[in-house]
């Protein structure tokens, strides 16, 4: 199991959150109040409490989640493909958007339909990988 960082420290004077800076005098991490002038040095060699963002990949990977309105991205690539993979069959669009979903191992093509949005993955050997759609 991945360790977890704290969360969020808050100022021992005023209670507002701390945020990561450096300490420019001592040339380290530091936690700084930016409503009064509350400074605490992070702890050295403490990567647990001293954790400012930290994003767990194997989570991400197995949960996929997709906002419906992606397929008005204009930033997403924008494909043609000889038709949606929606299991139903009823879909006959042959337009969808795609990116890379970042895996520990790996990254998957996904594709979402336009018109339906149901999306599935491209795995890297070839294989289309159907995902449930929760949309």
């Amino acid at each position: 199991m991945a360790t977890q960082f704290s969360g969020q420290k808050f100022c021992q004077e005023c209670n507002n959150m701390l945020y990561a800076d450096e300490s420019m005098d001592e040339k380290m991490l530091a936690f700084k109040c930016k409503i009064c002038s509350y400074q605490e040095i992070a702890e050295k060699g403490n990567e647990y409490e001293n954790c400012v963002y930290k994003t767990d990949l194997e989570e991400k990977e197995t949960q996929l989640i997709i906002n419906p309105d992606i397929v008005d991205d204009p930033t997403l690539t924008q494909r043609f493909i000889d038709n949606c993979l929606n299991p139903s069959g009823r879909c006959t669009n042959k337009e969808v958007v795609s990116f890379l979903h970042i895996g520990i191992e790996k990254f998957d093509l996904i594709y979402v339909c336009t018109k339906c949005k149901f999306h599935w993955r491209h795995v890297a050997d070839g294989d289309e990988s159907e995902d449930e759609d929760d949309m």
